[in-house]
This record gives structure tokens, sequence and C-alpha cells, in this order.
């Protein structure tokens, strides 16, 4: 339920503002995803070109009164023109954000001596997305030789961050009117959007932000990780790490992962390597679900539960995902 004088616009390329109304969407998140935000805009025009449509930058904007509190900006990907109807034309859009495009292009090549900061940099260069930043508060060498076999850029990049426990995500600055591609390698280089209440009683007046349904749960994952690899420079070099979770409360020790070739060679990469790979299959042992009227909740940010009985769960929460459905009433 969203929140009392909540309202949606959409604009797309060059089109004037008022072209499309919104009737209704779906907007899926995720840390280390691509966004897809799936939107059906009611216009009065009954045949807009595609080619004012496609590949074209489309904001979705979230307002609550005249204050914006999200604007959602990506490409169109794909585009649906309905029925048309009482003077109304029915347009379905699909619009995923900029690094999308990275997945259009699949290549084979080299980088040498490069740390994977340079390679993003190149990577996405090529493709024309430059506004994205680096939040990483560890440190990632110099690969010596790093090699993108028959892989989308968009592939390519996914797999050199996940072995280097990057995670990337869209960060909105509301004031500033951008939207950047964020890599962060920790938690604490997300923002915190400060303290929501907990409000159950979703039969009262939404006139706040708050969060009325939270349940927390608890799965089984590997608690260890061991990796190896062989380097011809030395053959007798030993080359194998392991990382094991100490405490396993709910579940066994013995689900073990192991990976070869594990791409490093050095004591310190395959170390990281190990740890990066088991916080991986780890991540999501523990986890809560809730429902909100915010839609300022999206993965990237965290916020602090207020007001929970339940003294323990009023704490600060990383949003690794999040779903948004909303549908305006038609008159």
């Amino acid at each position: 339920m969203a929140i009392n004088g909540t309202r949606f616009t959409f604009t797309s390329g060059e089109l004037p503002e008022d072209t499309f109304v919104v009737i209704n969407f779906d907007l899926s998140q995720s840390l280390s995803t691509l966004f897809c935000l799936n939107v059906t805009l009611a216009s009065r025009k009954p045949a807009i070109s595609f080619e004012n449509l496609l590949d074209e930058t489309a904001t979705l904007t979230v307002w609550q009164g005249e204050e914006v509190q999200r604007r959602i900006r990506g490409i169109v990907t794909l585009c649906e023109q309905g029925d048309t109807g009482k003077h109304q034309t029915l347009y379905q859009l699909t619009v995923y954000p900029e690094f999308w495009r990275s997945g259009q292009r699949q290549n084979c090549r080299s980088f040498q001596n490069q740390d994977i900061a340079s390679i993003f940099d190149t990577l996405l260069r090529e493709m024309g997305i430059t506004t994205y930043e680096m939040r990483c508060r560890s440190p990632h060498p110099a690969r010596e030789f790093c090699v993108q076999f028959m892989e989308t850029d968009f592939a390519f990049i996914s797999r050199l961050a996940a072995e280097e426990g990057i995670c990337f995500f869209e960060d909105e600055y509301i004031d500033s009117n951008t939207q950047n591609l964020v890599f962060a390698d920790h938690c604490l280089s997300m923002s915190s959007i400060g303290a929501i209440p907990y409000n159950p009683n979703t039969a009262s007046e939404a006139d706040t932000y708050c969060i009325n349904n939270f349940t927390r749960g608890a799965r089984i994952r590997p608690a260890k990780v061991t990796t190896k690899d062989y380097t011809f420079t030395a053959p007798r070099w030993h080359g194998q790490f392991e990382n094991r979770r100490v405490a396993t409360p709910y579940q066994r020790t013995n689900y073990e992962i192991f990976d070869y070739p594990g791409r490093f060679k050095d004591v310190q990469p395959g170390t990281d390597f190990a740890n990066t790979q088991l916080a991986g299959w780890r991540n999501d042992v523990d986890f809560v679900n809730g429902i909100t009227n915010s839609a300022q909740l999206q993965p990237g940010l965290a916020f602090t539960l207020a007001d929970h009985p339940r003294d323990e769960l009023n704490t600060s929460w990383q949003i690794v995902s999040s779903q948004m459905h909303l549908c305006v009433p038609r008159s």
C-alpha cells in the first residue's frame, strides 16, 4: 500500500513530459543484478514511433506531494503498443540500467598487469557508461594475466567482481538528479536512510513510512570452501587454501565446496579468494523479508528497524533485494 499523496510520472527520450500516464509497474532489484522495470503506460498519442522509445533514456519518478522520493533511470530495451480506446493507447515498456548494454557485446580479449578497476574502466567506457564509481575499502592487486573468453562484457565483469568479493548496484542521487553504477566490497560503503518504524496495523491510514510485515528466516549453506590452483613457474607449490565457518548454527559442518582451478598464483590472492567464496555461499544464511510503503528502500542501502516488539530485531539491516509492485487506479 502506497503512502497517501504518492504519485508517479514517466518520461522517455525527447518526448514531452506529459506524453505518458503511469498505469502500473513492477520493479525488481537485487545486488549484483540488473534491475528490471516493466511499466504499463497510457498516452493520448496512438502511434508513438519505436524509434522515439527504444534505446532512449527513460525515468520513472516517485513523488510524495511535490517532493521526489525516487528516480529510477535506465534505457528502454523493449516496447509494445497495445489497444486503443477512450482516446488512450496503452504502451508496455521494459527498462534496464545502462549497464545492460555491456551484456550485448561478447568478446575474447586479455588484460595484462591490470587491476579490476582498470579493467572495469576500459570495458564500461567502451560501451559509453561513464557514471560509475568504485567504493572499495580492500586492496585488489593487479592481475598478471586476465582473460575474457567468449563472455559478454557483463558476464566478464560480474565474474571478476564475484571473485574479488565486490557487488554492484545503482545509487540514486535525488538532489543532483543523477544515478551511478556503484561497485563496493564492504557493507560500510553503502548509505543508510535511518530508522523506519514497524507498524503491523495495515488497516490504519498510511500517513507515514513504516514496515507492516517483518519475518526472519535461516537456511543451510556450505560451511567450508577449499580452492586449489597450479603454476608452472613453481610446480611444487602447494597452492591450496581453505576457509571454514567456525560457528555454524542450525546445520552440520561437513557441507564443503572444492574449487579448481582457483585462478590465483600467490598466497594472498588464494587466501582472499577462499574467504570471498565462503562469504558468497553464506551471504543469505540469515535473512528477513518485509513489506513497506516506502519506495526508498532498495538494494545498496541500509535502514534501522524501530518499534518492533522483539528488541533484537531493532537493529540495522542491509537491503539485498527488493520488489515494488504498484497499480494506479484508473478513473
